[in-house]
């Protein structure tokens, strides 16, 4: 597999290096390595076009940049970082065209995994359908408070995260459940930076298409449920994509500094639900 030329730039003086192999498993310090890049990434106020400060990264953790450098190469090939030979690894940028073919592939995981619900037979949609009406519900109640309490926004924020991640689990694929993974933590990325007014009306308007979802799957309308989630979908693409331009932007004017983490170091893995739950300007979806 390709990766950018050793003889350009990382942000710190030094190429991306020889030893960055994709789809090896990597050795445990690269795999420190690789945690402590990506919570930097989603919780350290990265932002799209940040060059990333390899050398500081190293200092924190207390290894070479060998590591360091295998694990912003695994996320190059992710697409979650950017490489230019002049100035280093960055933060990815997103595109319109990024974004479309993002949404795409969320809007198949998800449509898939309803459909394959649903072929497991009438007691499984009913489970699903239990089970994201809960989480509705619970939506629902932190949705009409959340846009006079912002504290309460990483709980409604990881309500609405975990609700689409229940629909890719009952569909029971461990493939399928990699594969949106890996597609709602480059919707992550994207999303940094992102600066959305928190309106009552926009909380409630997710709730109730959450709600709606529920009550198609408990009713064995399978055909409403795809539906519904495509609309609501459908609805969080056009916001996102609206945003993804004011973010470029910004980009373009400059704002490529590396930003320097006050602690990269996770006590966990970060994951894509962690992120959007602690971050405001995330838009529900």
């Amino acid at each position: 597999m390709s990766h950018p030329g050793d003889g350009g730039r990382d942000g710190d003086g030094t190429g991306p290096g020889s030893e960055l192999v994709i789809g090896s498993r990597p050795p445990s310090l690269e795999r420190r390595a690789y945690d402590a890049v990506l919570h930097w990434l989603l919780e350290g106020g990265a932002s799209p076009g940040n060059v990333v400060p390899l050398r500081e990264l190293s200092r924190q953790l207390g290894i070479s940049r060998t590591p360091v450098r295998f694990a912003v190469g695994r996320l190059h090939e992710q697409g979650l970082v950017d490489y230019d030979a002049r100035i280093g690894f960055t933060v990815s940028l997103p595109s319109v065209a990024d974004l479309e073919e993002l949404f795409d592939l969320r809007l198949m995981c998800e449509v898939h995994a309803v459909r394959r619900v649903f072929a497991h037979g009438a007691g499984s949609n009913r489970a699903l359908g239990d089970a994201l009406a809960l989480e509705a519900r619970e939506g629902s109640e932190l949705a009409v408070r959340v846009a006079t309490d912002p504290s309460l926004f990483p709980a409604f924020s990881e309500r609405d995260s975990r609700f689409h991640r229940l629909v890719i689990d009952y569909a029971a694929s461990p493939r399928l459940g990699g594969w949106y993974e890996q597609v709602s933590l480059r919707m992550v990325i994207f999303r940094l930076g992102l600066h959305v007014p928190l309106s009552r009306e926009r909380f409630e308007m997710s709730a109730r298409e959450h709600d709606a979802i529920a009550g198609a799957i408990s009713s064995g309308d399978e055909q409403g449920a795809t539906s519904l989630l495509e609309r609501h979908i459908g609805r969080v693409r056009v916001q996102t994509i609206e945003r993804a331009g004011l973010v470029r932007s910004d980009a373009g004017r400059g704002k490529r500094g590396s930003r320097t983490p006050a602690s990269i170091i996770p006590a966990g893995r970060a994951t894509s639900s962690e992120v959007i739950a602690w971050r405001p300007d995330v838009p529900p979806s």
